[in-house]
């Protein structure tokens, strides 16, 4: 490398120079003191007057509005946090950080999504697919696991052929089922029969007890009233509609499928976690 190709020598500064230049201490001081100013109200004090058309104009981090009294408390968190670390971080490194964080929250919104599902009479140009063909694709999809919680069932042989083939290729099933002596008179028929049967022996199946179930005032308790299936947890499907032949094919029913997210994760590990306490127990008397 010749002299002409050296980098040039660091500029120290000196005098005057250093003592106006800020230091990264200096910085992220004046930093945290402007997010605490615009997370915590108007920089102007509380007679300030707000002249720009929107406040997103006026305020570059916080916003007044209720809504985003989360958001402002997240970031008052993340300045104290950033205060409170012994490295000394940049505002350069916290940025990309955050950047970084955004950038995965984003793609995680992006690998999920929601599908409306209805039966009953409707529109030919909603394009929307029924319960029964959105429990069946659950089911022939599943790879690892299924779960199935209903309060009814009954007559939903489409289902039970699905599900021992599901079993037969080493797909884990369980149910979570109301029953009729545990439901106090609000159930007729227990959801158990069913899904007995050949194929379904390996099949795991819970209910609620009763002595677990919430009372009233007047000791009246409480139901095991959801409706889902949850597969590979990664798809969740969240149905006004029981698994029974009416439910399936004539009456009207809304549903939503889940598509990646948490929400599959948080409900099956909600469920595990009540098997793991006790609240849902395995029910004896399987035929």
């Amino acid at each position: 490398m010749t002299p002409a190709d050296s980098p040039p020598p660091p500029v120290v500064q000196t005098g005057l120079l250093a003592q106006l230049t800020p230091g990264p201490r200096q910085l992220r001081a004046e930093f945290e003191e402007l997010v605490a100013k615009e997370l915590l109200g108007p920089r102007a004090g509380p007679e300030e007057e707000v002249t720009e058309g929107h406040l997103q104009d006026r305020y570059l981090i916080g916003m007044l509005a209720p809504k985003n009294r989360l958001n402002r408390a997240l970031l008052a968190e993340v300045a104290a946090e950033w205060a409170r670390c012994a490295e000394n971080l940049s505002g350069s490194e916290v940025a990309v950080a955050l950047e970084a964080a955004a950038l995965q929250e984003r793609q995680l919104r992006e690998m999920s999504s929601v599908e409306v599902v209805w039966t009953g009479p409707t529109a030919a140009s909603a394009g929307l697919r029924s319960t029964e063909q959105v429990i069946l694709d659950l089911i022939r999809s599943a790879r690892q696991s299924i779960w199935i919680v209903t309060f009814a069932a009954y007559k939903v042989g489409s289902l039970v052929t699905a599900l021992r083939d599901a079993v037969a290729r080493g797909v884990r099933v369980a149910f979570v089922l109301e029953d009729k002596d545990e439901s106090g008179g609000k159930l007729s028929l227990s959801a158990l029969p069913a899904f007995t049967g050949d194929g379904l022996d390996a099949a795991m199946v819970y209910g609620w007890p009763l002595e677990h179930r919430p009372r009233n005032d007047r000791g009246d308790h409480g139901a095991l009233h959801a409706k889902c299936v949850l597969v590979d947890s990664q798809r969740l499907f969240v149905s006004s509609a029981n698994m029974t032949e009416y439910a399936l094919t004539l009456n009207i029913e809304l549903g939503v499928l889940l598509n990646g997210g948490d929400a599959p994760r948080l409900v099956e590990r909600n469920l595990t976690e009540l098997i793991r306490m006790g609240v849902l127990r395995e029910l004896a008397g399987r035929a």
